[in-house]
């Protein structure tokens, strides 16, 4: 009985399809994909909808890659950011937006230190993102991270980071 009630299913929608002008299916079943269908571009509402729904998968998408630097050693970090690497900007866009929620950003204190402190003290940066310490203060500052947003970084694995 299920099986005549599939067939005269099936046979009604290949009727149905037909009445329509639609191409038969193939020999599988399978009928050629539909063309796509421009869609009209997003107004009023809809748009600032479409807009916050974007920036939380942002958002989402900083939280996870977040979470797997920190619990990863820097050769699976390194090797995340070259597999993709939209990640290591999207992450940097996300530090940043979080950064601005802090009460106070840790660095502004490191280079209100470090203007009190002989130019002559040599810094080095860890994960140094865009090189905002280096271009803030008078000291030389050595700047390493996986991927570089400036000619500054020198692109490494922190981890194995030899001395002079």
């Amino acid at each position: 009985k299920k099986k005549d009630r599939q067939q005269k299913k099936d046979r009604q929608q290949k009727k149905d399809r037909q009445q329509k002008g639609e191409p038969p299916a193939g020999p599988g079943g399978e009928r050629d994909p539909e063309p796509p269908v421009a869609e009209p571009a997003p107004s009023g509402r809809s748009a600032a909808l479409r807009a916050r729904m974007e920036a939380r998968l942002v958002s989402a998408r900083f939280r996870y890659i977040n979470q797997q630097l920190y619990t990863s050693t820097s050769r699976e970090a390194a090797r995340l950011f070259r597999s993709d690497p939209e990640a290591f900007h999207i992450y940097h866009r996300g530090f940043a937006r979080q950064v601005e929620r802090w009460p106070q950003n840790p660095l502004h204190r490191i280079v209100r230190y470090l203007r009190r402190r002989p130019a002559t003290l040599v810094v080095a940066d860890f994960g140094c993102g865009d090189c905002t310490l280096a271009n803030s203060v008078r000291n030389k500052v050595h700047c390493f991270d996986l991927v570089p947003l400036s000619p500054l970084v020198t692109v490494c694995d922190m981890a194995k980071v030899g001395t002079a």
